[in-house]
């Protein structure tokens, strides 16, 4: 699951990924962030990964102790429109996955994510006021 899942998040096409990796109900912890659930988990990556033109894992190392999946990740972003030779945003982070078995596939459905993308963020508003 590991290597499919942030192979296809790397596709930045949030639908197929929530749709193959996620629940229906999924919920999610991002950073400080409230919990949101379902179409709201959806809703938040469509917006984020289209303001994208690059997200990628390198997974440090990851154990599974049932029903989780624990991992660490250095994680590579680029902002639309920016250059990709000096302009990508590298941030360590750490996920906890929640994982059941569902339409015989193992999926998500809570996911804790521990990392501080604020130069992420800080970049697309950037980006935004340019536009």
């Amino acid at each position: 699951m590991n290597f499919h899942f942030h192979q296809a998040s790397a596709t930045l096409d949030a639908d197929r990924w929530l749709d193959e990796f996620m629940t229906d109900d999924v919920e999610m912890q991002y950073a400080n962030n409230p919990v949101i659930k379902g179409s709201e988990v959806r809703q938040m990556f469509k917006t984020v990964l289209g303001q994208l033109d690059q997200m990628t894992h390198e997974v440090r190392y990851f154990d599974y102790v049932a029903p989780r999946i624990y991992q660490a990740a250095t994680i590579r972003y680029l902002v639309k429109g920016d250059n990709h030779d000096t302009d990508e945003i590298t941030i360590p982070g750490f996920a906890v996955f929640h994982v059941r078995e569902e339409d015989s596939r193992v999926k998500c459905y809570r996911a804790e994510t521990f990392l501080d993308a604020s130069a992420v963020f800080q970049r697309i508003a950037e980006r935004s006021s340019q536009a």
